[in-house]
């Protein structure tokens, strides 16, 4: 889990550099809310508080997800997908 939510930090990272993004991270840190946010596919959440991205879990339902990482030596990429199944 750690290499995933290590993988939405990079992709938060470059997307903060975006006017988008910026203005996204501005808005967090002035009402102290969170950023919800899908790169690839895959669904972060991103706490501008303590500068942490994680996998977004729908509350009340189970989350199944592939992930592939290629090329660990020189870093590495993130394949996947990601699925709610309600229970």
């Amino acid at each position: 889990m750690e290499e995933i939510n290590a993988a939405g930090k990079k992709q938060f990272d470059e997307w903060f550099k975006t006017e988008e993004g910026a203005k996204e991270l501005d808005d967090a840190q002035y009402y102290g809310s969170t950023i919800r946010q899908s790169f690839d596919g895959v669904e972060y959440i991103y706490n501008p508080v303590n500068g942490t991205a994680s996998l977004y879990e729908e509350p009340g339902c189970t989350t199944v997800f592939d992930v592939y990482l290629y090329g660990i030596d020189s870093g590495y990429e993130q394949f996947g997908s990601h699925r709610c199944d309600w229970i």
